[in-house]
């Protein structure tokens, strides 16, 4: 059975942070509720395996690393802090 779960991130202080996912999610959106960046993902309940992924935080103006797969674009403190969502992925 499919359904969305919600993952928190931690923004600031973290700027790359691994999250262990149901095998073959699907990350749908990134945004901020009650003040903690959060991750809305597909996932499929019945799937056993679960796969380590990559997410990484950049402030506006922040050197970037490489392989970054955009996520969205979220503003905390009134919108005086603009961060940047992505997922890191390896090239193979």
């Amino acid at each position: 059975m499919k359904r969305i779960h919600k993952y928190p991130l931690v923004a600031g202080v973290i700027d790359r942070q691994s999250i262990s996912l149901p095998a073959g999610a699907r990350v749908l959106t990134a945004q901020v509720q009650h003040g903690v960046i959060c991750l809305w993902a597909e996932v499929d309940t019945d799937e056993t395996s679960e796969e380590l992924r990559e997410f990484v935080i950049h402030g506006t103006g922040h050197d970037m690393l490489n392989h970054l797969h955009y996520i969205d674009t979220v503003q905390l403190d009134g919108g005086y802090l603009v961060f940047h969502v992505y997922e890191r992925r390896v090239e193979q």
